[in-house]
């Protein structure tokens, strides 16, 4: 899930405004959009009324969750009132996010041969530090013998990569059809 991160303070009596929008996010993923809004006086509080083209929760709220931003390539503009309930000053912020398109980890393992011993599939995931899971796995070396499919999981922080799964292939052995015997 990405965190989008927006500032936003009133322009009211002495405080001042600053603001900012962070907003690429990875298509058909959950999103929460998180108003910072700068600090007034004590015992000032505040209303957010949110206006955003795809279904949320959290109105009324400085936090809201996009249950899913959809498909790219898309822009989903949204608009956030700010109410000081004291003051009753209004800052209003508006933003677009642009949804990227999600792009699996590269599993390419080679096909291999029957009775092959495991090998070794660590070079064959892109990006590495993946995290490879499956029950032909021990550690990063993969048992034919067991077989069955491989999922690498991206690490932490890779933008838009999503998991993929691939079985590894088996290249059939030479078919022998005779024998010829001469002298």
């Amino acid at each position: 899930m990405k965190n989008l991160i927006l500032g936003i303070a009133i322009t009211c009596a002495l405080q001042s405004a600053i603001a900012q929008c962070s907003n690429n996010v990875c298509e058909n993923l959950p999103a929460t959009i998180d108003a910072d809004v700068a600090p007034g006086l004590p015992g000032e509080t505040f209303n957010y009324n949110w206006t955003v083209a795809v279904p949320f929760t959290g109105q009324g709220t400085d936090v809201i969750q996009i249950t899913n931003v959809g498909a790219s390539p898309a822009t989903i503009v949204y608009t956030l009132d700010v109410t000081n309930n004291v003051t009753g000053c209004i800052s209003t912020y508006s933003c677009e996010l642009v949804v990227g398109a999600s792009v699996p980890v590269a599993l390419n393992i080679p096909n291999y041969c029957v009775g092959s011993g495991p090998f070794d599939i660590s070079t064959y995931v892109n990006p590495s530090g993946s995290t490879l899971t499956g029950a032909a796995l021990t550690g990063t070396f993969y048992d034919p013998a067991i077989g069955g499919p491989v999922t690498a999981t991206p690490p932490p922080g890779s933008g838009c990569l999503i998991a993929s799964t691939q079985t590894p292939g088996v290249n059939p052995g030479p078919t022998i059809i005779g024998a010829t015997v001469t002298q």
